[in-house]
């Protein structure tokens, strides 16, 4: 397992007073390999379809996702990363470019 695909273990500080703050570990995942390679086609696939370049496509969804690239997307949000990448497609092409 390489460092990108390893968990992220977040361990938050126990309540001292019983508050009913966090008590257990949080984890977040990046995405799966299946995951990935569909993330990967969709940004393909709205690249070509609008005209963009494909760093374009993945710059635009690291910000948006908050992420350093798109291999570090999380696991949880893989269902708006999908619908997020569908929504580029119904954009119009950028001008200038061949269909």
């Amino acid at each position: 397992m390489s460092l990108k695909q390893m968990p992220i273990t977040i361990n938050p500080s126990r309540p001292s007073n019983g508050n009913g703050a966090l008590t257990h570990k949080a984890s977040i995942t990046g995405l799966n390999e299946n995951e990935m390679i569909s993330v990967r086609a969709l940004v393909a696939y709205a690249s070509m379809n609008i005209g963009a370049r494909e760093e374009e496509i993945q710059q635009r969804l690291s910000t948006k996702f908050s992420a350093a690239n798109i291999d570090h997307l999380p696991s949880r949000s893989y269902e708006d990363v999908i619908k997020f990448l569908v929504d580029l497609c119904d954009e119009e092409p950028e001008e200038g470019s061949v269909q």
